[in-house]
């Protein structure tokens, strides 16, 4: 069964959710991101995906900090994404504690060091794809770039990653239903890779088709900020998995 894996954007220290990738357009949801990850423990998710908004679009992750207190007052396990330009980077971020990093803009600037991380730590990794009209972004889903998605996930495929992340920008945050057609072709090309669907999940149904096109894992952000779940439909679906 497909697995839920609720999201905490961090910007300013607030939990929020962008519109489309775009910085400028942002809705806070939560003021201290250390109760939202309560919630979700309450619920009974058992994974949650962060990702530092000030640090993907600086040089290193900047609300470290605070994600070390979820995870210190929390039972979660936490996959980090934002501000890993680095190996050294990527490997403080694991010493501090973190389950599982995402590799975004490195992957993108240094094939090199993302390499090595995945060599090194495999399952720890996880590749961080962010899609916009087919075209590859980075930094902070600010800067386009001239990959074709197939050959960036296989060049990686064949020294062993095990997972990756791929967001439709122009679907994050819009509740207007996922990218299907990607991730089929992804699933059809790529089918041992554990693939993440990220964006425009708008309710119990899309995450319903996403499990039935073979989709590994899912992210929801806004469409569970904006109430778009019915009352128990997630608890529901958590106990059956």
């Amino acid at each position: 069964m497909i697995e839920i894996i609720p999201a905490i954007d961090i910007l300013n220290g607030e939990c929020v959710r962008l519109f489309q990738g775009d910085y400028e357009k942002r809705q806070v949801y939560e003021k201290d991101p250390i109760q939202a990850a309560k919630v979700f423990e309450r619920i009974g998710f058992k994974k949650l995906h962060i990702v530092d908004l000030d640090g993907a679009k600086s040089s290193a992750p900047i609300n470290l900090e605070l994600v070390g207190k979820i995870k210190r007052e929390t039972t979660l396990s936490i996959e980090f994404g934002g501000g890993i330009k680095s190996f050294e980077t990527a490997e403080m971020v694991l010493n501090f504690g973190i389950d599982e990093i995402i590799c975004g803009s490195i992957a993108i600037e240094n094939e090199y060091e993302t390499k090595k991380l995945i060599e090194k730590y495999s399952s720890m990794i996880i590749l961080g794809v962010d899609i916009k009209g087919r075209e590859i972004c980075s930094r902070g889903w600010l800067e386009r770039t001239p990959f074709s998605i197939e050959d960036f996930l296989k060049k990686y495929c064949d020294i062993g990653l095990k997972r990756v992340i791929i967001t439709n920008i122009e679907k994050d945050g819009m509740l207007t239903g996922p990218d299907f057609n990607l991730y089929k072709q992804i699933k059809r090309v790529f089918p041992e890779l554990s693939l993440t669907a990220s964006g425009g999940v708008s309710g119990i149904n899309d995450i319903m088709e996403l499990s039935s096109i073979g989709v590994d894992s899912v992210i929801i952000g806004r469409s569970f900020y904006e109430g778009a779940f019915k009352k128990g439909e997630l608890e529901s679906w958590l106990q059956k998995g």
